[in-house]
Order: structure tokens, then C-alpha cells, then sequence
């Protein structure tokens, strides 16, 4: 029979198991008032590009109030700056995703291994104190080039930048190469959790 402490760690491993039955975020979760930021973030600046939609909304008031006098850029220019713009949203979104499927899998490790997960969404704490468990998570972050090392402090800061600054900039490249290394931190997770619950079920038989 298992006990508390084993059935604890076997319940934090399932959320490897099967991550696509996983039900979305809603409003009132925390990760649902994250996604909720970010978006309202977009709609911003959505706005700002198209002052006819707030006006349309009775939004131009307050701090939008001087959209009253603009009109959207319908030139060449402007097209071409909405549709980046949308790609640079598109990025930002995915950048925050990774973030957050990052520091699931961190906490996921430590409550696995020691049955506690401190409070933090710090993905350099978290990497250390993993790390310190399990040494061979090294292998998911290199560190040896500018642009590994430029690429991780991306995903750090995407937990706030992500969603609240329209400044923060995360390239196609530098996103296929975290969703590649978020993938090889999966399976070493995976692989370590495994480990830990072969050896609960090996002290329970014994």
C-alpha cells in the first residue's frame, strides 16, 4: 500500500502522463488571470492602432480619450506594421506558453522528489534548485553561446515582459530553439520522476 507521502508524489507525476487531457485555464485560476492580462495587453494595443474600434466601443475616454482624434494608418506602411505587429503579439504569446509549460515542469520535479515547491515563478531559482536534484537537467539548458544564453534569459522574462511590455522582442529562432529545449526538459522530468516513484513502489514491496 502506498502511502501519504508516495501517493502525494504520484499524484504531482500524473500531470506528465497525459499534459493534453489537461482542461484549459478558466478566468478564476491563476493561470487564467495570467492569460487574461496578456490578452487584455494585445487588446491595448489593439486599440491604438485602430482608435475607430474604441470610439465604436465608447472607449476613448479617460487615458484613451486622445484616440478621438486619430484615424487608423490604412497606407502600405500601415498594413505591413499591423500585420507585424500581430506576428510579434503571436511570439509574445508563445514565449509567455513556454514560460509557464518551463515552470510547471520545475515545480512538477521538485514536489515529485521532495514533496514541496516554493512559491516562485523565477525560472533561474527554479533551474538551480532542480538542477541541484537532478544534475543531468543541465543537459536541457546549454549555456556555452550568446544565443543560448540570451534565448534562456527570454523565457525568464517572459513571465512579466511577455504580458505587460509591448517593448519585449523574442525572435522566430529563438522560440523554435526553447520549444526544442522545453521538449528535452519534458523528457528529463519525466525520466526523473519515473525514477523516484520505481524507487517508492521498490520500498513498499520490500
Amino acid at each position: 500500500m502506498l502511502d501519504r507521502r508516495q501517493l502525494l508524489a504520484c499524484a504531482a507525476a500524473a500531470s506528465l502522463s497525459a499534459p493534453a487531457l489537461a482542461a484549459p485555464p478558466s478566468a478564476e485560476t491563476s493561470q487564467g488571470r495570467k492569460l487574461t492580462a496578456l490578452l487584455d495587453a494585445f487588446w491595448a494595443e489593439e486599440l491604438q492602432r485602430g482608435p475607430e474600434r474604441a470610439t465604436d466601443l465608447g472607449l476613448d475616454t479617460g487615458a484613451n480619450a486622445p484616440l478621438k482624434h486619430r484615424l487608423t494608418d490604412v497606407s502600405a506602411a500601415g498594413i505591413e506594421g499591423d500585420r507585424a505587429e500581430a506576428a510579434h503579439q503571436a511570439r509574445r504569446l508563445a514565449a509567455f506558453d513556454l514560460h509557464q509549460a518551463t515552470e510547471r515542469l520545475y515545480h512538477c520535479l521538485l514536489l515529485v522528489l521532495t514533496l514541496y515547491s516554493p512559491k516562485s515563478h523565477k525560472l533561474n531559482f527554479l533551474r538551480s534548485q532542480c538542477e541541484q536534484h537532478v544534475p543531468a537537467l543541465v543537459e536541457a539548458w546549454p549555456r556555452e553561446t550568446r544565443f543560448q544564453q540570451r534565448s534562456f534569459e527570454l523565457l525568464r522574462r517572459a513571465y512579466v515582459d511577455a504580458r505587460y511590455s509591448p517593448h519585449y522582442k523574442i525572435t522566430a529562432e529563438e522560440l523554435a530553439w526553447l520549444g526544442e529545449r522545453v521538449a528535452i526538459l519534458q523528457r528529463l522530468v519525466r525520466n526523473a520522476c519515473d525514477l523516484r516513484l520505481a524507487g517508492l513502489k521498490s520500498e513498499t514491496r520490500g
